[in-house]
């Protein structure tokens, strides 16, 4: 190679390796090859039933560097599920133990209780499989330890579908109006989400895939 020739492959593997430095640790592995590139939080929120939802929900979820996995996405939705279902319970127990007026309820109001204990038991358990899943473990290891996720989502879906179809009974009007519906407009979008997210996650690899915490995700409200 020609003394110029040379002069300048060396100045742009100089270059190169001055860029790579100043990009975020997350961003330097992708450049080097080291990973696959991140994929857009957007194309993950359009396999969901209600994209807009989802890039509203996972809008709030932060990370450094912006990059993150499914797992640890979906451990976040039911983490938000969860803190509604424990302010429902907390507002039934204090219903059941000091409000009179329900004693026609409480056999309702009981249920209702029993079931959310359920749910809740369940979004605990599905998390701390999510927080612990090895993406880089075997397929099977990793798609039996995702059903186990799914079903006790499942489980814990049909718990508060139970407890709210009891409070829809005319005679609970006013258990559902004290328990505020328990908080079922903003817990069901939620866990459905999670579902679907879960069913994604079951895919081969999808646990290893790395998605990209977009900044131009809309900021919207849950509901």
């Amino acid at each position: 190679m020609a003394p110029s020739s040379l002069l300048s492959f060396m100045s742009i593997q100089l270059l190169y390796t001055m860029l790579l430095c100043t990009l975020p640790p997350g961003l330097q592995a992708f450049e080097t090859g080291s990973s696959p590139p991140p994929v857009p939080m957007r194309y993950l929120c359009n396999t969901t039933n209600n994209a807009s939802l989802c890039m509203s929900v996972l809008s709030r979820y932060s990370a450094s560097p912006p990059f993150t996995h499914l797992q640890n996405l979906t451990a976040f939705v039911l983490d938000l599920a969860l803190a509604y279902v424990n302010s429902s319970y907390s507002r039934a127990q204090g219903v059941f133990q000091e409000d009179d007026a329900l004693s026609d309820g409480k056999s309702t109001l009981q249920d209702c209780l029993e079931l959310m204990s359920d749910c809740r038991d369940g979004l605990k358990q599905s998390m701390r499989t999510l927080q612990h899943l090895n993406g880089q473990g075997s397929t099977s290891m990793v798609g039996g330890q995702v059903m186990d996720v799914r079903v006790w989502l499942s489980a814990s879906l049909t718990y508060m579908e139970t407890c709210w179809d009891e409070l829809a009974d005319s005679k609970a009007a006013h258990l559902r109006s004290v328990l505020h519906g328990a908080a079922r407009n903003s817990v069901e979008p939620l866990m459905a989400m999670a579902l679907s997210l879960g069913e994604t996650l079951q895919k081969p690899g999808a646990a290893s895939t790395i998605y990209s915490l977009s900044n131009d995700i809309p900021s919207q409200a849950l509901p």
